[in-house]
């Protein structure tokens, strides 16, 4: 029900109801239909995509992006939120594509399940009762549609990185700490205020050092060049399959004229925009208007140069999510949608553990399911094998989630709240590993002991054992024949005349001639005698007669 409770605020907080010509009715109608078919799974559920809506939402309101953006912008940024991951199958683009189900011969194998989203979605929004996109123009609608398509796609992991390494070099150029270091380099409004070091702004606001620090110079060069190559090209990635916004500029809003039409609209809009921090050229109290973004950069250019000869300019450090011309709105957009796709990672702890679990069972169902089909089970999906979820969450944040969001810190805020929680729970999971990796060495250590200690008890019974036979050592033959034993007893007694030890603890005599032979009774007493002795046998004395007597030693 987590849908149907935030998507209906968020959309009356951004004034979509009455800027989209958006019935609530139809809406809820079709938020309901998203909340039944969105699917059962542990994580990719409705109630994940109203945490990823409203992590956007608090994205946009953090950075103040949000009046940057045009009702139609934020329509489609939302509604892509909503449906990102409609009608999951829980699985990945990977098995998909593995087992060459059905959906990757449909999609032939390209973002699997982002397509099967987007389509599922819009023959949702389709349906007569559900059409929540009803209210709009032919090119608006196709506005929306573009823009929905492009950011759901961009949801897909495979182009995570290729985005990373953009919006890495754009922070290389317009981040905070490259604008410290030209600060520290003598940048407007830094440095020592010495002759050598002076420098002038430039009209996008970076500062250009002056010719005697070449590195610096040559940057700061590099950063216009690539502000301006932006600005030549934003319209075309703002504005797919021929929208309108290459003539509405980056905020798609009427201009100001200066006959007084659209009076009241530019007066309540700029009440709303002062409640944000953005460039001073975009204030209409410096004599801007707001229209198109070639009349927002090159008033800017004007601007600038004013307010530096006054000596009052404001060269602080600006986020470039608020400058078009470095960062455009598509890519906006695309990183707002990113950062709540990604967002449990930057809950608490608890919350972020919960969401955690969440995912770990959802990839432990699917290996379930590809053991039981016996095809390979993808990474992280043995419950067996892949039972710690402090492993696999390590390596989430460590390389698919802190390089993403240190970047996105470096282009909102020096001081970016959302990455100590990120870096926080990183550190929790850090420690579980590092536990369970001592209790596991522990364990091992004993198990080792164990058997050392079992092997050395085995060795020194052994030993016991052996030591026992050397004591008693019986020829085999003798063993074999008790008779000639006892012979050789009776032939000793004859020669000797006196009685045979026959036991350290006793003496038996036997007479010649007689038939009654005392028998030991415990092994002890016949330990160094015969084996008719050991088993209570008396001799026979016929068998003793026949024996002749070995002849004497020499």
């Amino acid at each position: 029900m987590a849908l149907l409770i935030v998507a209906p605020m968020i959309f009356e907080t951004h004034g979509l109801y009455e800027h989209c010509n958006l019935k609530p009715h139809v809406f809820e109608s079709f938020l309901s239909e998203m909340q039944l078919y969105y699917g059962t799974n542990p994580y990719h559920s409705a109630t994940h995509a109203a945490d990823v809506l409203l992590s956007v939402h608090h994205f946009l309101s953090f950075v103040g992006a949000d009046k940057y953006l045009s009702k139609t912008q934020l329509l489609s940024l939302f509604v892509a939120a909503i449906i990102h991951d409609f009608n999951h199958p829980g699985t990945t683009n990977a098995h998909e594509v593995k087992v060459q189900s059905l959906r990757a011969v449909l999609y032939s194998d390209l973002s699997v399940l982002e397509r099967h989203h987007l389509a599922g979605a819009f023959m949702v929004l389709n349906e007569s009762r559900l059409q929540v996109l009803g209210g709009l123009s032919a090119m608006e609608y196709r506005e929306v549609r573009g823009l929905v398509v492009d950011l759901v796609l961009n949801t897909d992991l495979s182009k995570h990185f290729d985005f990373i390494s953009k919006i890495k070099s754009i922070a290389a150029l317009h981040g905070h700490t490259s604008y410290a270091k030209y600060k520290g380099a003598g940048a407007c409004g830094g440095g020592n205020g010495s002759g050598s070091r002076r420098s002038s702004c430039s009209a996008s606001g970076t500062s250009t050092p002056a010719a005697g620090n070449g590195r610096s110079a040559s940057i700061a060069s590099q950063a216009t060049s690539h502000g301006s190559r932006r600005t030549s090209t934003s319209v075309n990635q703002q504005t797919p399959h021929g929208s309108r916004r290459g003539s509405s500029g980056p905020a798609a809003v009427a201009p100001c004229d200066d006959d007084g039409a659209n009076k009241a609209s530019c007066s309540s809009r700029e009440a709303s925009i002062s409640r944000f921090p953005m460039p001073s050229s975009m204030r209409k109290s410096s004599g801007i208007k707001l229209g198109s973004a070639a009349d927002v950069n090159s008033s800017s250019t004007g601007a600038s140069r004013t307010s530096h000869q006054s000596g009052q300019a404001d060269h602080r450090w600006r986020t470039p999510f608020l400058d078009p011309s470095k960062i455009s709105l598509n890519d906006l957009m695309i990183a707002a949608l990113k950062y709540g796709d990604l967002g449990h990672v930057l809950k608490p702890l608890e919350v972020h553990i919960a969401w955690s679990q969440k995912i770990t069972k959802e990839f432990w169902l699917l290996g379930d399911s590809e053991k039981a089909k016996g095809i390979p089970i993808s990474p992280l999906c043995d419950r067996e094998k892949d039972s710690s979820i402090a492993k696999a969450q390590v390596g989430f944040l460590k390389f698919v989630c802190l390089p993403y969001y240190e970047i996105i810190g470096e282009l909102v805020t020096p001081n970016f709240p959302p990455l100590e929680s990120l870096l926080s729970n990183q550190t929790h999971w850090q420690e579980e590993v590092r536990e369970m990796e001592e209790r596991q060495k522990a364990s091992s250590g004993r198990e080792c002991s164990e058997r050392t200690d079992r092997g050395s008890l085995r060795g020194s019974l052994r030993n016991s054992t052996q030591g026992q036979e050397e004591q008693e050592p019986e020829p085999e033959d003798e063993q074999l024949s008790p008779r000639r034993s006892s012979a050789r007893l009776s032939a000793g007694d004859s020669q000797s005349g006196s009685d045979p030890p026959l036991g350290r603890k006793r003496r038996s005599s036997m007479r010649r001639g007689s038939e009654d032979v005392k028998v030991p009774q415990t092994v002890e007493e016949g330990e160094e005698g015969n084996a008719s002795f050991k088993s209570g046998r008396k001799p026979s004395t016929e068998f003793s007669a026949e024996v002749t007597t070995p002849p004497a030693p020499p």
